[in-house]
């Protein structure tokens, strides 16, 4: 074999190797990217509950603003009775 056979088959050689490394490479990458989506799927899905939570947590905190403000309504009202009763004592 000539040297320029031999040049010939090892840029064969090199180029079907880098042709390997190349595939690996992407199939790393693409395994990575996929790992990354399920990762950041799993994060929306937990930001997503803890959002529906908090807004949970909103609704009862007006609730209880709202019975909060009605007891105090109520207290008002009770005071203005007890003064109209000592008025009348």
């Amino acid at each position: 074999m000539t040297v320029l056979g031999v040049a010939a088959l090892m840029l064969i050689i090199n180029n079907q190797n880098l042709r390997k490394l190349t595939e690996e490479q992407e199939n790393h990458i693409h395994t990575r990217m996929d790992d990354k989506d399920k990762k950041l799927k799993m994060c929306k899905e937990s930001l997503d509950k803890s959002n529906a939570h908090i807004a949970e947590v909103e609704l009862a905190m007006q609730t209880e603003t709202q019975k909060v403000v009605e007891i105090k309504k109520n207290l008002e009202e009770m005071k203005i009775q007890m003064g109209k009763m000592m008025v009348i004592v």
